[in-house]
């Protein structure tokens, strides 16, 4: 179980994906509302570990938090993208079916090398790697996702009151950075 500031990430993830996909949105699958909190709740603590792990994950492409895509059941891209992250697999690589970590990791892993890749394009389109192998092709993805992400990140800072020796005084928040 996540605490301190680990929990408190977690939970700004949860609330970021029911910002971004309410668990209504999953009625037609015949699942309830607390199933797909929960969960979005183990997505999420899971998400938080590996960014403890490997650093930061700067921008999260879940599509579209699918159960049945969380659960290897289906893919994206025509058949080519696997889990949560909808990483293309190269020859030889794997994601065992369940672990959402080790597809964080990968996930993580394919961001890092689309933003390293493309460094001439401007921020928004350095996900084009990831969206489509190429720093051509997939601009329009990158920079839909991208805007999303950070529009997200500039209307709802993460504060996390650990900075606070008095964490009773949470009127302060407004007037400290966001982390």
């Amino acid at each position: 179980m996540l605490q301190g500031f680990a929990y408190h990430l977690a939970q700004y993830v949860v609330g970021t994906m029911l910002a971004w996909v309410p668990a209504e949105s999953h009625a037609y699958t015949h699942v309830s509302s607390d199933y797909t909190v929960s969960r979005y709740e183990d997505i999420a603590n899971d998400i938080v570990e590996v960014v403890i792990d490997e650093g930061p994950l700067e921008i999260w492409q879940g599509q579209p938090l699918d159960d049945d895509v969380d659960k290897h059941k289906k893919l994206g891209d025509r058949g080519k993208s696997h889990c949560l992250m909808q990483v293309m697999l190269r020859p030889g690589e794997h994601i065992k079916p369940g672990d959402r970590q080790q597809c964080f990791r990968l996930g993580l892993e394919r961001i890092r090398e689309s933003m390293a890749a493309c460094p001439s394009l401007l921020l928004e389109h350095r996900l084009a790697v990831y969206a489509s192998g190429s720093c051509v092709l997939g601009l329009e993805e990158s920079e839909h996702r991208m805007k999303r992400a950070l529009n997200w990140i500039a209307s709802t800072p993460y504060y996390s009151t650990e900075i606070f020796e008095d964490t009773s005084n949470v009127l302060a928040l407004d007037k400290q950075d966001p982390i």
